[in-house]
Parts: C-alpha cells; sequence; structure tokens
C-alpha cells in the first residue's frame, strides 16, 4: 500500500499532516455609487406635462422645483399672517367696544358717597383737594414757608418737615446740579427732573401749585450753601454782588436784619385750638353739671339718713325706761338696733 505504517511510539513527536487545500479567489465587490456621484448627479428635468399644471395653477413660468415650492411655502404663510392679523383686528374691536360699554355704565352710575369725616380736617372744615397757590412776596420776609405749608401745628408736623428738607438736599447733591450757579440760571430741565424726583418720595409736595414749597426748599438750601462758601473763600463773589459786602459793612450788628414773616392770624393751628379750646369748656361744664347733680343726691340721703337715726333713737329711749313691747312681753325685750345695756335692770 502507499500509507507508511507508523509505530506508535513515534505518534507524539510526528503528527499527521492534512493535505493542502487551495483558496478560492476573492469575490469582487459590487460596485456602490459614492455619495459624491449623487451629489454631482444631474436633476432630473420635470416633464412638461408636469411643469404645464404648475404654471397654470401658480401663474408662475419657467421656475426651478425649489423656486416653486418656496413660493408655494411663502403663499401659505402669507395666508396665515392674513388670518392672525384679522383675528387681531377683531379682538381690537371686540375690546374697545367693551370699552364703551363701560364708559357709559361708569357714566350712569352714581357718585360715590364720601363719609363727613373722610371730608372733613381735624378742625370739621372741609379741605378743598385743588393745589395750594404761591403765595406773592418773597419766603421769609413776605410769608413763612413753614406756615403756608401748613407744618407749624404740633412736633409731627415739625419732624415731617425736618425729613422734606432733609431728602430734598440728598435729592440735589445726587442731582449734579451746579450750586455755584444762581437758581435763576439753572436749567429748567435740571428743576423739573428734581421736583418730579421730589413728588415721587414726598406725595405731600404735589399739593403746591408748580412745586413752589420744593423750589422754595432747595433755593434756601443752596443760597446758604453758596454764602457759606462765599465767606470761606472757596468760590469767588459775582461782580454784580460785590455792593453786598458794602452793604454788610455799614450794616449795624445790633439791629434786627429785617422783620420775620408773620404767620397769619387765621391760620389752621390758630383754629385747631380754638376747637380744642371749645371742646374743653364743654367736658368741663358737663363734669361740674354731673358733679352738681351727684352732691345733690347726696345731701338728700344724708338727711333722710339722719331722720332715720332719730327715730331710731326715741324708740331705744322709750324701751329702756320699761315699756312694754308691741309683743306684750317685760322689759327684757330688746330693741333689734338699741339692745338694752346691763345696766338697766339696775335703774329699774
Amino acid at each position: 500500500s502507499n500509507h507508511q505504517l507508523v509505530s506508535p511510539m513515534n505518534t507524539r513527536h510526528h503528527a499527521t499532516r492534512r493535505p493542502a487545500v487551495a483558496k478560492a479567489p476573492p469575490k469582487a465587490k459590487a460596485k456602490t455609487s459614492s455619495s459624491k456621484d449623487q451629489e454631482n448627479r444631474a436633476p432630473t428635468p420635470l416633464s412638461d406635462a408636469f411643469r404645464e399644471q404648475i404654471e397654470q395653477k401658480y401663474n408662475i413660468e419657467g421656475c426651478s422645483v425649489g423656486d416653486i415650492f418656496a413660493r408655494i411655502e411663502n403663499n401659505a404663510a402669507n395666508a396665515t399672517i392674513a388670518d392672525q392679523k384679522r383675528e387681531l383686528e377683531a379682538q381690537k374691536k371686540h375690546s374697545e367696544d367693551l370699552q364703551r360699554q363701560i364708559d357709559k355704565l361708569l357714566a350712569r352710575a352714581p357718585a360715590p358717597v364720601v363719609p363727613i369725616e373722610d371730608q372733613a380736617g381735624e378742625d370739621g372744615v372741609e379741605e378743598s383737594r385743588e393745589p395750594t397757590p404761591r403765595p406773592t412776596g418773597t419766603a421769609g420776609t413776605h410769608f413763612s414757608i413753614i406756615a403756608e405749608m401748613r407744618l407749624d401745628s404740633n412736633r409731627q408736623d415739625h419732624a415731617q418737615l425736618s425729613t422734606i428738607q432733609r431728602n430734598l438736599r440728598e435729592l440735589f447733591g445726587n442731582s449734579r446740579i451746579n450750586w455755584e450757579l444762581l437758581w435763576a440760571q439753572v436749567p429748567a430741565a435740571a428743576k423739573a427732573q428734581l421736583f418730579a424726583i421730589a413728588r415721587k418720595h414726598h406725595p405731600y409736595l404735589a399739593e403746591f401749585q408748580n412745586d413752589w414749597a420744593t423750589e422754595e426748599i432747595v433755593k434756601q438750601y443752596v443760597k446758604n450753601k453758596r454764602n457759606n462758601a462765599y465767606k470761606k473763600g472757596y468760590i469767588d463773589v459775582p461782580p454784580k454782588c460785590a455792593y453786598l459786602k458794602e452793604n454788610a459793612a455799614k450794616r449795624d450788628p445790633s439791629k434786627p436784619r429785617g422783620k420775620k414773616a408773620s404767620k397769619p392770624s387765621k391760620s389752621r393751628a390758630i383754629r385747631a385750638d380754638a376747637a380744642k379750646d371749645a371742646q374743653r369748656r364743654k367736658a368741663r361744664q358737663h363734669a361740674d353739671r354731673s358733679r352738681g347733680e351727684s352732691s345733690k343726691a347726696k345731701g338728700k340721703r344724708a338727711v333722710r339718713n339722719i331722720s332715720t337715726d332719730d327715730e331710731d333713737d326715741q324708740m331705744a329711749d322709750v324701751d329702756v325706761s320699761g315699756a312694754r313691747s308691741p309683743a306684750g312681753e317685760d322689759e327684757s325685750w330688746e330693741h333689734p338696733y338699741c339692745p338694752v345695756p346691763a345696766s338697766a335692770s339696775a335703774i329699774q
């Protein structure tokens, strides 16, 4: 035979070799078009029938597919926008109709009833809501700012005035207005802005016409600050104000520099004090009247008690003398209010 015999001793070292098998040749890969080829591929032209339908439907000629679909989307968006505009106009018209109905109802509604306590002030006199006009003259000479602002009645009013003055000084410093200028030289826009902020911080200042109270307080503060700078030499005195130094040198320091502004005779504080005095007088008269009635009642009760005590004493004297009691008993009977003393038997 052609097979070679192998001893069992050599099987460990000699392995049988398998016959070599010829490998099959590699298969050819299927040809696939790349993405670049797809991108570079020419677009397929529209058929003449489809193009004619599109042109007739959308009234366009000689447009590409992208332009056609873009125009379709634009037309749809324009239609949506038109619908939204119509809805907004309808809502606006509806809101205007509602506002007209509300105005008609408010015009027909009666005026609200305001309680008397809200209409009257401290002295019971109704206060007007109109802004307070500026008094004629110069502040400090012809009128008092505190009196005209109605902040001279009590400590609470003075505290409110101090708060207003302090806040106005801070607001003026934050406004960056040049305090070296005269008040007439300050721009009107800067003044208006300062007055608006002051009204926002203190609504009470809005009760004065054209913000004259705020202007007078700020003007006085700026004037004092500028005069202090003149005295210390921080700034130069304007030439037109040089005559003031000569007048100050001629002035007698022992005499007053000018008359102070007198308070109005019929101010609110005087009326309030008069009302309080009237209330005190009424309360005093009522207390005196009630005290007199109580003293008369006490006198009547005292007279009644004295007469009762006299009757009791007379009854006690009769019983002690050994008279018979109303019940027919002997002299050992004791009056409930006047007991018989121990020496009564000895007297008998």
